[in-house]
């Protein structure tokens, strides 16, 4: 790579090139992660404080440390403190009770494991419904009850 000019020692041109900018990448990669981390610490300092702020609006001198940063920061702003973080206790999620009182119909209790309630329809499956006239038209009819009462409920 040394080459000799002159009666001197160097390096190439291109190669000397191809160094610097190499350098300048690296430092440019090095001042974006350094700011990364000053922003982290900028945001964990205002969560330790209870400061309702974005880590972006405290500025960060050169020489300065983050905690005097962003202690200047609330002595500016100081309508952006809250008060000690409050725990709000939360009750563990407790299971739907059972319906007691009767459905319309003959169904009753239906959330309670058991044998299927026969309702208006008997006890058929629906291929008996499928060959009975009457059964077929009490379905329809049930249906249509269903879908009215769907409707008159999203209203109101």
């Amino acid at each position: 790579m040394a080459e000799e000019k002159n009666g001197q020692t160097g390096f190439a041109p291109e190669y000397v090139k191809e160094l610097r900018q190499e350098a300048a990448e690296w430092r440019t990669k090095y001042r974006g992660l350094e700011q990364r981390v000053v922003q982290a610490e900028v945001r964990s300092e205002l969560k330790d404080r209870n400061v309702k702020a974005d880590p972006s609006w405290v500025k960060v001198a050169e020489g300065q440390s983050v905690t005097e940063a962003v202690e200047a920061f609330v002595t500016q702003y100081p309508h952006l403190m809250s008060g000690p973080s409050e725990e709000v206790e939360v009750e563990a999620p407790r299971a739907p009770k059972r319906v007691t009182k009767p459905l319309p119909g003959e169904a009753k209790n239906s959330n309670i494991p058991g044998p299927k309630a026969g309702g208006i329809l008997g006890s058929k499956n629906l291929a008996e419904i499928k060959k009975d006239g009457k059964a077929r038209g009490q379905m329809r009819d049930l249906y249509k009850e269903l879908i009215n009462k769907s409707n008159n409920n999203q209203s109101e």
